[in-house]
């Protein structure tokens, strides 16, 4: 039901009760409602933003077994969202996306944190 108000298929869209069912969903425990509640602390969709929320949210997907949930968790690590920066956890969540099928868009973010690491530090870091 979520994801009809998201996309506004033969609902409206609105932001609570997109809230509200992925709400539900993560309640239940469903990998695949608390990655998408996580989205909404992202965004703001319905609830006041909150990144650190989101990440913890999507951690417990990603623990799920969820690729898309580890490639967020990734991009967290990576970007140092809701988390503290740590390219080798992001690497490491990368990796785990691509093996349960999340590769197309996993790779992209792999190569970024693979240049990341070969870079040399700045004088000072």
């Amino acid at each position: 039901m979520g994801q009809l108000h998201v996309n506004g298929f033969g609902v409206a869209c609105d932001q609570y009760e997109i809230f509200k069912w992925f709400q539900r969903a993560a309640n239940h425990g469903d990998a695949s409602g608390i990655h998408q509640l996580a989205w909404c602390y992202e965004q703001g969709i319905g609830v006041l933003a909150s990144p650190q929320h989101a990440f913890r949210l999507w951690l417990n997907a990603a623990s799920l077994g969820l690729p898309n949930a580890q490639l967020a968790v990734a991009d967290c690590f990576f970007r140092g969202t809701g988390t503290a920066r740590n390219v080798l956890k992001a690497q490491l969540w990368c990796r785990q996306a691509i093996k349960n099928g999340a590769e197309s868009r996993a790779n992209a973010l792999l190569n970024k944190i693979e240049a990341d690491l070969r870079a040399p530090l700045a004088f000072g870091e």
